[in-house]
């Protein structure tokens, strides 16, 4: 019986020896192993960048062996594992299921959900300043000061083109924000098994996105009416999500009442986004700005619902609630 050692059983024992590990990480937009960056050009030192892969550079385990592996699977706090089978076609295939989850050592992972052993690991280049506090596993004064990563659970948009086997052309789209780790969403191609694509990200506080606070509304997949992708002849597919949360409401004794204004703050939080899921270019924000809407005024860190009010396989409303108690609802072109 392990039940009390953390260390034992589960995907943090499967993983591989440092060097066989597939951990990922962006550079201007594309996924390259992080073994083959000089770890000075990622602001990283040697020591670090081994220490990220898996090795025991501290020696944390005292047997003055700093070549061999660490316990190196961080807590999937909030983020929620995802399961997906990838149904395979004719010939000797066999259908294989994934486990996509983030956790709170930065990494989005991949794991096989037959054998527990992890695929690959992406570690947004935001995260990577994370890493040296990890390391260094300093005491924490209040739970408020812990380091989080990926704490988002991942969402998938699987575009099947034929049967149900994913076989070329058929594409499988994971989305995922970082929760209390940040304020970006990621999206990523993951029809091979194997190799990912980072397809883009969007960047809190960046233009468009000056209210979007740390991304706890979970980015969500849907056809909407195609006027908002310019009326183009693909379907129009976008990821919808709230404007997420704001820390002033933190603190041991609930922080700023749920009644208080975030609004003009950066990463204020108030406020729905769409953009096209395929790109990531902003479609739609929703704010106090607009009219009809000079109330939302809170952060907005649930999940969205989405709703089809006419049987028409479109997407036409949206409810969600916020920090200040109230519940929205919006009606969206088509509806």
């Amino acid at each position: 019986v392990d039940g009390t050692q953390i260390k034992k059983g589960g995907a943090g024992e499967q993983l591989q020896a440092a060097e066989g590990r597939k951990l990922l990480t962006s550079v201007s937009g594309n996924l390259t192993l992080l073994a083959n960056i000089a770890p000075e050009d990622l602001g990283l030192t040697a020591d670090l960048a081994n220490w990220i892969v898996g090795k025991d550079v501290l020696d944390e385990d005292n047997d003055d062996n700093v070549e061999e592996n660490r316990w190196s699977f961080g807590d999937p706090l909030h983020s929620k594992p995802l399961p997906f089978t990838y149904v395979a076609g004719t010939g000797d295939q066999s259908d294989v299921t994934k486990v996509f989850v983030g956790t709170n050592d930065g990494l989005l992972r991949s794991i096989d959900a037959n054998t527990g052993a992890e695929d690959w690991a992406f570690l947004p280049e935001e995260l990577l300043g994370i890493q040296l506090t990890l390391m260094d596993n300093v005491r924490l004064e209040s739970s408020s000061d812990r380091a989080y990563g990926i704490d988002g659970s991942p969402q998938l948009w699987i575009n099947n083109l034929g049967d149900d086997n994913i076989e070329a052309g058929d594409k499988v789209r994971l989305y995922v924000g970082m929760r209390r780790g940040g304020r970006n969403i990621y999206a990523l191609d993951v029809s091979s098994t194997s190799s990912p694509d980072l397809m883009w990200t969007v960047k809190g506080g960046e233009s468009g996105f000056e209210k979007l606070g740390q991304t706890w509304s979970s980015p969500k997949v849907v056809k909407v009416d195609s006027s908002y992708c310019g009326n183009q002849s693909l379907s129009c597919i976008v990821t919808m999500f709230g404007g997420g949360y704001h820390t002033s409401h933190d603190s041991a004794d609930g922080g700023a009442t749920p009644f208080t204004s975030t609004d003009g703050e950066d990463g204020a939080g108030n406020a729905i986004y769409m953009v096209n899921a395929r790109t990531g270019e902003l479609l739609l924000e929703i704010s106090a700005n607009d009219s009809g809407f000079g109330d939302m005024v809170y952060p907005i860190p649930s999940d969205l619902t989405l709703l089809d009010a006419n049987g028409d396989n479109v997407t036409d409303r949206v409810y969600v609630g916020d920090i200040g108690g109230q519940v929205w609802r919006v009606n969206l072109s088509g509806a």
